[in-house]
């Protein structure tokens, strides 16, 4: 099969990529690749056209494809870019979601369309195995270790993105040795962003939070196996593979209610109201970094690969028999 679409420019920052879910985009394009198929850019002519949320264009010679994650709910809002949105929902053939969540926003939204699928994931379990770093404590001195209650945020180091509040729930549901491991866009991470939280004890944020800027894939995947809590109480989690890889590796997830993916995390997770009270809280013990949930494997990006083009070659099938019935 010959594929176009949008080929995202790849940064090592994980947060410098122009479109969210970016990393996605470039690893199921590579596992396309290992299943043989062709990959072109989006003007050139093929078999099916990929258009990743806004990144891509409608082509009249070929079969075309929306996929959107929860990254594009921001996007809906922007009223100036609603009506090309419109526009290109209206002449897809086939919409994949990668959540049940934003296709409740879509079909409120722009309405339903006959062809769409929800498929999930995209954990690279070959990436995870080959993360390793190793992170320092706040103190400069010890390292971070399996005896540390170790907590993780990633996201947009603004406060308005679930980081205060994320923060503001670590320090008062913390232990003694507990660490929170902050991730999130170079451009926002400088300590005065956190002047706002001046009411936080200011001498007990220093000792036990470690504000990492401009994180590559592998910091992020590194700290998600090291950590216990994966935690993110912004309405949005920046991208879906954290919150899939989390919950295949059975960390316990903390995440507003607005973000939560009961089919994902319901079985270890800690659910909050706005007003950062607990509407639902289970735990069970975090898999061995060796080990993923088994009935979590079809996060993985093998098996995402392999549905897309399931899903694919389906409404292709479908299209090519109705184009053959006579008119």
């Amino acid at each position: 099969m010959k594929i176009s679409t949008y080929i995202p420019r790849y940064s090592k920052n994980f947060f410098e990529h122009e479109n969210p879910f970016d990393i996605f985009v470039g690893e199921i394009l590579i596992q396309f690749l290992q299943m043989g198929h062709e990959i072109v850019q989006y003007d050139e002519s093929a078999d099916v056209n990929l258009i990743f949320n806004y990144c891509g264009i409608i082509r009249d010679d070929s079969l075309n494809v929306l996929i959107v994650d929860d990254s594009f709910v921001p996007i809906i809002s922007i009223s100036d870019q609603f009506h090309i949105i419109r526009e290109k929902f209206e002449k897809v053939d086939l919409v994949i979601y990668r959540s049940e969540y934003i296709q409740r926003i879509i079909h409120k939204n722009l309405g339903k369309k006959k062809n769409e699928f929800i498929i999930p994931g995209c954990v690279n379990l070959e990436a995870a195995k080959l993360a390793s770093v190793i992170f320092q404590k706040p103190n400069g001195g010890e390292y971070v270790s399996d005896e540390d209650d170790v907590w993780v945020y990633a996201g947009h180091l603004y406060p308005e993105n679930g980081l205060r509040d994320s923060i503001e729930y670590f320090l008062k549901n913390s232990s003694e040795n507990s660490i929170l491991i902050v991730f999130g866009d170079p451009d926002f991470a400088r300590w005065e962003i956190f002047s706002e939280m001046a009411e936080f004890d200011r001498e007990e944020m220093d000792k036990k939070v470690i504000q990492l800027a401009g994180p590559s894939e592998l910091d992020i995947l590194s700290a998600i196996l090291k950590c216990d809590k994966f935690i993110n109480l912004g309405q949005l989690i920046y991208d879906l593979s954290l919150f899939y890889t989390a919950a295949l590796f059975n960390r316990h997830v903390i995440c507003r209610n607005e973000a939560f993916k009961q089919s994902i995390i319901k079985n270890n997770c800690t659910i909050l109201d706005r007003d950062l009270n607990i509407l639902l809280k289970n735990e069970t013990p975090k898999c061995p970094n060796s080990e993923i949930k088994a009935n979590l494997s079809h996060f993985l990006i093998e098996r995402a690969a392999k549905d897309y083009i399931s899903a694919i070659t389906s409404i292709m099938i479908h299209k090519e028999s109705n184009d053959k019935k006579p008119q």
